[in-house]
């Protein structure tokens, strides 16, 4: 969606409303539906874990995945070697990623709080050393760049761009997200990709669905 120019994806959380129903969720909609007939036979019920597996077997030209499908090619792949790596697909909107972040927190009912943060702060001052790690994910930009001529670590370059890019936007911040991806978006888009589904029906009542959750 925001590589089609939605600033606001899926809803605005600090006014509440929901934004899923105009033209530019349509356009990504439609632009998702499109794709259907360059993808491999069943796609509509193939989930993230299967196009990684059929993509390591050397059986999809391409797949767009998380930062560490990279990383995580086993050796044992017949496209071990043949792989290139490039930032998100850009459409109208330019490049654009949803970037996943995943936190370190200290509990508040904690008993070593000092320690906890003492570790938190270790692992931001050094978060390089996160880059040899089996998911070989990192965080900070320094990070990145610390491996930016090291073999192996072509997908970094890709994926600064793509951060960087101004259409990157996180998921709304709203406690209710994982309700709504859930119970919404995900049969929506289920939905979307059987013949004859009319996205614009789908997205209007994606929306009164949405406005139930968070409303």
């Amino acid at each position: 969606m925001s590589q089609a120019g939605e600033s606001q994806m899926v809803l605005d959380p600090s006014s509440g409303q929901v934004t899923i129903d105009d033209a530019k969720h349509k356009a990504a909609l439609d632009f998702y539906v499109s794709l259907l007939p360059y993808a491999p036979s069943g796609a509509a019920q193939l989930d993230w874990a299967g196009a990684q597996n059929l993509f390591y077997q050397g059986k999809l030209a391409m797949m767009r995945f998380w930062g560490h499908a990279y990383r995580q090619t086993p050796a044992d792949s017949p496209i071990k070697d043949s792989i290139g790596v490039a930032p998100m697909i850009g459409g109208p909107g330019g490049v654009a990623g949803v970037p996943g972040a995943w936190y370190l927190s200290v509990p508040a009912s904690g008993t070593k709080q000092d320690a906890a943060k003492d570790f938190i702060a270790f692992a931001y001052e050094h978060n390089d050393l996160a880059a040899d790690t089996s998911l070989g994910l990192v965080a900070r930009k320094s990070a990145f760049e610390s491996k930016a001529d090291v073999a192996g670590f072509e997908n970094y370059a890709a994926l600064v761009k793509t951060l960087e890019a101004p259409g990157s936007v996180p998921r709304p911040a709203t406690p209710e997200w994982q309700e709504i991806v859930d119970s919404v978006l995900v049969p929506m888009l289920q939905k979307a990709v059987e013949p004859g589904a009319d996205t614009a029906k789908l997205l209007s009542d994606a929306k009164t669905q949405i406005q139930s959750i968070v409303n």
